[in-house]
């Protein structure tokens, strides 16, 4: 009799454990089909994570987002990276430090006449390295940001002043990186 309930007993523990495994698995497949992948990918252009640079395009490259607000300086950003930006403007204002917004979203058009006008003025190995064609640039999807202050508007020697600085040493609490650090460009 005592074995008996033993095999029982291991039965129904082995049962309840099936079932537990069964039930954890299920639950991570349908976790798993409710995954956003326009959300959370790194190629939709509908995404925050989408990576965009001179070597990975938008899709498609005329790609204008939805939705924009207004952040200064007649500047749009999209939401998520502007309600991040003005916590970061905040505190920036709080340690006596004057952000200036210089430039934010820029559509397919307007990121096709910068950079054409840089080719004219310059040529285009300058223009290259200073700037990305239309449907290549962060600023189309509305997440990057240009800054200036103190008499210094997204030019090199922004890095050099207070502002800089701080702006390098805290923007990643906000989210946001500095995206061209000095000799590190290529990668």
């Amino acid at each position: 009799m005592k074995k008996s309930v033993t095999v029982v007993l291991i039965f129904i523990l082995l049962s309840v454990g099936l079932l537990y495994l069964f039930r954890a698995f299920s639950m991570s497949d349908s976790r798993s089909s409710n995954f956003n992948q326009n959300q959370y990918s790194l190629t939709y252009s509908t995404s925050i994570w989408v990576v965009v640079n001179k070597q990975h395009p938008l899709i498609p490259k005329t790609y204008s987002p939805k939705k924009l607000v207004a952040i200064g300086n007649g500047q749009r950003m999209h939401p998520q990276a502007a309600n991040e930006l003005a916590k970061m403007l905040k505190e920036a204002e709080i340690s006596k430090h004057q952000l200036t917004v210089e430039s934010g979203y820029r559509s397919y058009e307007t990121q096709s006449l910068a950079y054409d006008s840089l080719v004219t003025g310059f040529g285009q190995a300058k223009a290259d390295n200073e700037s990305a064609r239309a449907g290549y640039s962060e600023h189309q999807i509305g997440l990057a940001i240009d800054f200036g202050s103190e008499g210094c508007k997204v030019q090199d020697c922004f890095a050099n002043t207070s502002t800089g600085k701080w702006l390098r040493s805290n923007s990643y609490k906000y989210g946001f990186i500095l995206r061209y650090p000095p000799n590190k460009e290529s990668i």
